[in-house]
């Protein structure tokens, strides 16, 4: 299974399907350019420097693979990120990135201005901007939505085989790993707590998820998923209370900015039964819920410690925090 696509190549490698672009011949190029406003591009990173170095070029559009090239590489390898990697409340590497120009929309004419030798975009990208930038001739990276841990893995030795940054890859895996055993470790043998990921207007996450995978991953059974709900599917308030979890877990990226998924807050049937103590409501971070490094690592220990707080006392939380080393692991117990 591959967890990421190179467009335009023929050979596979690894994990993605890897290649040096569609390559285009100069005069063709430079009439493609024109119908678009655009001249060919001067200077650069060289073919051979980025053969024996990786990419020096790149251009990233995605938060979650922006905070992942930042610990594996160099910020002066990266040619523009995504505005959101430099907000504060947001990117938990803002200040790196405050040091990279960044593009405030996807735009394949804007992106190819960069003169970038790899571009790596996420999901949920434009199809026709990929078509754009393949046409005109780059390298081209798109992330895939990765829902299991093996998923996750496989893409971030994905992109350090890109950069080539295989070493600080593996680092990475390693310590989400040990961190995920650990975690397992100190849950097994509790008696499940059931809880149910939870937006406004009924939204759940069932089998199939990536919520579903950190809430198992934590210890929690997800009622969503014992209800028969795969994938993204909806429960009504009543179905939600019949199921009767001891945890409602909702995301956001801004605390202080209502949106849907903090309507359950403010809803009567739920706030009696957080203060009656029947249930909890937990917040987690958008940004980490959506991360391929130790965010998402953190979105299982913060549920772990929620539910099960006898197996984490006096154990620090090893919560991510820019600037802080990759391998990282709970104390043992």
């Amino acid at each position: 299974m591959r967890w990421f696509v190179m467009h335009c190549g023929s050979s596979t490698k690894g994990l993605g399907r890897v290649n040096g672009g569609c390559r285009f011949s100069a005069p063709v190029l430079a009439l493609a350019l024109g119908a678009v406003g655009l001249a060919l591009p001067t200077g650069g990173c060289r073919a051979v420097e980025a053969v024996q170095s990786g990419p020096c070029r790149v251009v990233t559009l995605d938060l979650a693979t922006d905070s992942l090239i930042m610990q594996m590489v160099d910020a002066s390898r990266l040619a523009a990120v995504s505005l959101v990697s430099q907000d504060p409340e947001v990117s938990r590497f803002w200040r790196k990135a405050s040091c990279v120009p960044a593009i405030r929309r996807e735009s394949a004419e804007g992106i190819y201005q960069l003169e970038p030798d790899l571009v790596i975009l996420g999901p949920w990208s434009s199809r026709l901007t990929v078509d754009l930038l393949e046409r005109l001739g780059l390298n081209v990276a798109r992330m895939r939505s990765a829902v299991t841990w093996q998923d996750v893995f496989g893409q971030v030795r994905g992109v350090g085989e890109l950069l080539h940054a295989q070493s600080e890859a593996e680092l990475l895996v390693e310590g989400m790993i040990g961190r995920l055993d650990e975690i397992r470790n100190r849950t097994d043998g509790c008696d499940p707590k059931r809880a149910v990921f939870y937006i406004g207007r009924g939204s759940t996450y069932g089998s199939g998820t990536r919520q579903d995978t950190v809430m198992q991953s934590a210890g929690l059974l997800n009622v969503a998923a014992e209800a028969g709900v795969k994938g993204v599917g909806k429960l009504s308030v009543e179905e939600l209370l019949l199921l009767r979890p001891d945890m409602i877990v909702f995301s956001s990226y801004h605390r202080d900015t209502p949106t849907l998924s903090r309507e359950i807050l403010n809803h009567p049937a739920f706030r009696k039964a957080a203060v009656s103590g029947r249930m909890e409501l937990i917040e987690l971070a958008a940004q980490d819920l959506l991360a391929l490094d130790h965010g998402l690592v953190d979105c299982v220990e913060h549920l772990a410690r929620t539910a099960y707080p006898e197996r984490f006392a006096h154990i620090p939380f090893a919560k991510s925090a820019p600037g802080e080393r990759i391998n990282r692991s709970i104390e043992p117990r």
